[in-house]
């Protein structure tokens, strides 16, 4: 599995605390006794437009050298109303663009090559993916959603040629193959994915399956990773949250935000899409415990008999099972903790105060320590403060906003009586035979 593993003491014990750092000349130095929450332009971060309550409305991030790392647009209740960020890999380029409403739900996010063309672009109904469109060299892939359930989903190769739709039922899926028009391959699945099933590591779409009742091998691994918080640039869900389908093709890119884990990670996408950019260092705390490997065992009958099959006709083939097939699962659980302040003020002191109260406001609501003070509160909703966690047991993969101790608690209780389920899908090429 694409992830380090440390040991664990208990994963009931872990408590997550946070803080932001921003840059300080003088971190050690007493407040000011008249606070200057003032928000102004600095060498990182150019403020071009603020709120009447003096907090920011549109602003851009700035690399060491005056490039834009990213330009944002917050509403007055200071989440992220619009955001565009840029990459270095494999050139400079516009990576990604978000759009949410004013209570954070999404609205349209998109992604893109550094030709300027467009990757993928998700669009949502009320916070509900309602259609996702992922482009690559081998063609288009289309899915649709009805009240954020997938019904559709449609692979047309780049010449036109082949057409490879899957029909999503109550209990079933219906994947069909034309060539020209044509009906060259169709099949019933199971809504869930089972090993050994075929997909397009390009524009992830999931396929038939080519080894039908082969053997599958158990092992329990009961390894697990864990993190408290520490201070991050950038935030790397991945560290915890593994990307649900590892596809061969797409294991040594090590951008920090990568589309086709986008595309393949629900709870991934949704992450980098609530934070995709900060105004300075953001606190990340996590936890991943793996409990078993399922492996897919194919006999020599019938890998020999997949293999001819492909050698026969490999663009046919790949129109029915892809590029790749699902040969590994892996279950476990995750936790996965964030969080950010906006709207910080220049003053450095001010800024190390309100550091060490969202600390404390944290370490209360993960632990249960004393709470901060009424002045300290106050002070703290003077900039946006939010801290949020995300698991495995989640039905709405938009996480949840963590405002007491017992919402943490209740969290925690619910992962912990959860069912380990498949957390990754790992895949191999079909050449690999």
């Amino acid at each position: 599995m694409k992830i380090l593993f440390k040991s664990l003491n208990a994963f009931t014990l872990i408590a997550w605390m946070l803080a932001l750092i921003a840059c300080s000349d003088d971190p050690e130095s007493e407040p000011s006794l008249s606070p200057d929450f003032s928000i102004r332009s600095s060498t990182l971060l150019d403020v071009e437009e603020t709120f009447d309550n003096g907090w920011i409305k549109y602003a851009r991030r700035l690399f060491f050298d005056g490039r834009t790392r990213s330009e944002f647009e917050y509403y007055e209740n200071g989440y992220i109303k619009t955001a565009t960020v840029y990459s270095d890999y494999p050139e400079y380029h516009k990576y990604m663009e978000v759009s949410r409403d004013i209570n954070n739900k999404p609205i349209v996010s998109t992604y893109y090559n550094a030709d300027g063309s467009i990757d993928a672009r998700f669009e949502y109904i009320d916070g509900l993916l309602s259609m996702k469109t992922v482009n690559a060299d081998n063609g288009t892939t289309i899915t649709s959603f009805k009240n954020g359930q997938i019904s559709k989903s449609t692979f047309t190769s780049s010449d036109q040629t082949y057409v490879t739709s899957v029909v999503f039922n109550t209990n079933s899926r219906e994947i069909t193959t034309t060539k020209s028009g044509e009906i060259i391959h169709n099949a019933i699945l199971l809504l869930e994915t089972l090993l050994g099933e075929g997909a397009d590591s390009f524009t992830n779409l999931s396929m038939s399956n080519p080894f039908p009742e082969q053997e599958q091998n158990s092992a329990n691994i009961l390894m697990s990773y864990s993190e408290s918080l520490d201070w991050e640039e950038r935030i790397y869900p991945t560290q915890y949250i593994p990307e649900y389908k590892l596809y061969k093709s797409s294991q040594y890119l090590s951008q920090p935000f990568q589309t086709n884990v986008a595309v393949s990670t629900d709870a991934y996408r949704e992450i980098i899409e609530q934070f995709p950019t900060s105004e300075d260092q953001v606190l990340i705390a996590g936890s991943l415990f793996v409990k078993e490997q399922q492996s897919l065992v194919i006999s020599f009958e019938t890998r020999e008999t997949v293999k001819n099959q492909k050698n026969d006709d490999i663009e046919a083939f790949k129109s029915k099972f892809g590029n790749e097939y699902n040969h590994i699962a892996y279950t476990g659980k995750y936790l996965y903790t964030i969080g950010v302040l906006r709207n910080l003020p220049n003053d450095p002191q001010l800024r190390y105060q309100l550091k060490q109260i969202a600390y404390n406001k944290a370490r209360h609501l993960t632990s249960g320590t004393s709470n901060i003070s009424k002045e300290e509160q106050a002070l703290l909703d003077r900039v946006f403060f939010e801290l949020k966690i995300f698991t495995s047991a989640m039905d709405d993969l938009r996480g949840k906003t963590i405002e007491s101790f017992a919402d943490y608690e209740q969290v925690v209780q619910e992962l912990e009586a959860s069912e380990s389920k498949i957390v990754q899908r790992e895949y191999q090429t079909f050449d690999h035979l």
